[in-house]
């Protein structure tokens, strides 16, 4: 059940109740009949017309007064009319009404009026057929303030009970809202969580291929150089060929050690070396094993964060290996410099260099990982001009998106 319910029985019991004095009226005056079933049939068009509007929502006070107003005067004439007594009852029906529409204030001023007119409807009615006795009406003034007083407080605690019962409803609908809303971001929320689990495997698996690229990726080009060398060397100086191939052997042992220390670190979460010492010896290495020059400049006022030593190191190993691998390398530059908003990176070689410089899966992962610490990565390369790597890594903020650039008028600054 709902308030439109109560509603319903409330309108249609005052409907009921006009048609039961109206069929007693024109049972007991038999002469006036036809006027006093004019006036009641007006008084229940006002009552439904009155209740269509407040149904509605459209009835304002003035209406609402007017229609009262009218009431009121019909009432009057049926009361004067009337010889069964029946009219008494409209004064209850249309307190019962006013109260249900009504604020209190209204009601209790209401009523006091409606008393007062029912007083003058019984003294024009006892003027019109007898002498006035004022000792004699004098107990007419009081002998039904009772009745209005208990209609009046019927009604006030019938609207109490049904607002009490709209706002239970409007409760147990807003209840009935939220929970579904509930329900929703529930299912949402499992959706979200399994994007999250999904995402979580996908970047822990690229994690992990980025981690095997650029360790494996940077020994092994270490090896073919040292293979070469060895090669070229094998007929004209067998004992440095050997020298050599004694140098791939322990780069691939070393290789194979590093990718066991790699598992344990992605398992782990932890880093075994310093990050300077980590670059200086992956340097030193590589000079060793290319007989490449590198030139250094690495400045940091602080401990850098341990994400943003792992971008700087991914991008020193693959810079190094794509300047030796593609580029014939055999000189670098490379400076590392924090600033007050953000860490610089700049290697730059003298390779062969190209017109052309495809992304391949290095670069595209030092480019992901730049872009969500908000910073970015640009790489410059011309033919016989070498190549140019550059990243900017912001101190403040790790979180900004940024756009990748490839501006070709930049250089080591």
């Amino acid at each position: 059940m709902n308030e439109n319910y109560y509603e319903k029985i409330n309108r249609y019991s005052i409907y009921v109740i006009i048609v039961l004095a109206t069929i007693t009226l024109i049972s007991y005056n038999d002469s006036d009949f036809l006027l006093l079933l004019t006036y009641n049939l007006v008084l229940l068009a006002l009552s439904m017309i009155k209740n269509a509007l407040v149904k509605k929502g459209v009835l304002n006070n003035h209406i609402y007064n007017l229609i009262l107003l009218i009431s009121l005067v019909l009432i009057n004439r049926i009361g004067i009319i009337d010889i069964s007594g029946a009219w008494e009852f409209y004064f209850y029906i249309i307190i019962v009404e006013t109260a249900m529409n009504c604020s209190v204030k209204s009601n209790i001023i209401f009523t006091g009026g409606s008393y007062m007119l029912f007083l003058f409807t019984r003294y024009l009615r006892f003027t019109k057929w007898n002498y006035f006795d004022f000792e004699y009406f004098l107990p007419q003034l009081y002998d039904r303030i009772f009745y209005f007083l208990a209609f009046f407080l019927l009604a006030f605690l019938l609207k109490q009970q049904l607002l009490q019962k709209q706002l239970l409803i409007n409760t147990a609908n807003e209840l009935e809202v939220k929970t579904n809303d509930l329900a929703v971001s529930n299912d949402k929320l499992r959706e979200s969580m399994k994007s999250i689990k999904q995402i979580t495997m996908l970047n822990e698996r690229n994690r992990i291929s980025r981690e095997i690229h650029d360790t494996v990726g940077h020994i092994l080009t270490t090896v073919l150089v040292e293979m070469e060398a060895a090669k070229r060397l094998i007929v004209k100086n067998p004992e440095l060929s050997t020298d050599k191939i004694n140098l791939a052997q322990g780069q691939v042992r070393r290789g194979l050690n590093e990718i066991r220390e790699t598992v344990r670190i992605l398992k782990d979460g932890s880093e075994v070396l310093p990050f300077i010492s980590s670059i200086e010896s992956l340097l030193r290495e590589t000079v060793k094993h290319t007989q490449v020059q590198i030139k250094t400049n690495i400045k940091f006022k602080d401990k850098c964060p341990m994400i943003y030593e792992s971008i700087l190191f991914n991008a020193t190993q693959e810079g190094l290996t794509n300047g030796i691998k593609h580029g014939n390398s055999s000189n670098f530059e490379l400076n590392i410099i924090e600033g007050t908003q953000d860490i610089s990176f700049c290697l730059k070689d003298n390779g062969k260099g190209c017109s052309k410089t495809p992304m391949g899966f290095g670069l595209s992962m030092l480019s992901e990982q730049a872009k969500e610490l908000g910073g970015r990565m640009n790489f410059t390369s011309e033919l016989n001009k070498g190549f140019l790597l550059q990243l900017s890594l912001p101190l403040a903020n790790s979180c900004h998106k940024m756009e990748v650039l490839n501006d070709k008028n930049n250089d080591c600054g």
